[in-house]
């Protein structure tokens, strides 16, 4: 038999994965009051430290896409100035499929960059955080 501890930590953990998971707020709250009777404050404590925990894991997860994005910035950098400014030169197929690639890669980057940078700052994501 769980103590009341241990049944408190897993109703804790439960609404975390629920609003993790992105359930809505009042979803969770009356989850709450018809699984467990929990109503008021005690249940908008839960909620709201719930909400707290899907923050952090969206910001953590966005300096992790910031640091990918960022470096695929740099590598497109990287090609373009040494393509251009250091005489790094090819023709053909060859030189237009390369662009091709580095410039896509420098847009998805680039669009990685600016969404994950405003999830950095607001810590909302829709949908699910994983």
């Amino acid at each position: 038999m769980k103590t009341p501890e241990e049944r408190a930590e897993l109703l804790r953990q439960q609404v975390i994965s629920k609003i993790h998971w992105g359930a809505r707020e009042q979803e969770v709250t009356d989850w709450l009051q018809e699984k467990h009777g929990i109503v008021g404050p005690e249940a908008g404590q839960l909620v709201a430290a719930a909400f707290r925990a899907r923050c952090r894991a969206v910001r953590s997860r966005a300096l992790i896409r910031i640091a990918f994005s960022a470096a695929g910035l740099a590598l497109v950098a990287a090609f373009f100035y040494t393509r251009f400014f250091r005489g790094f030169t090819l023709h053909g197929p060859r030189a237009i499929f390369l662009e091709v690639i580095a410039s896509g890669l420098g847009v998805f980057s680039l669009s990685t960059l600016i969404l994950n940078l405003r999830r950095l700052f607001t810590g909302e994501q829709p949908g699910s955080v994983d």
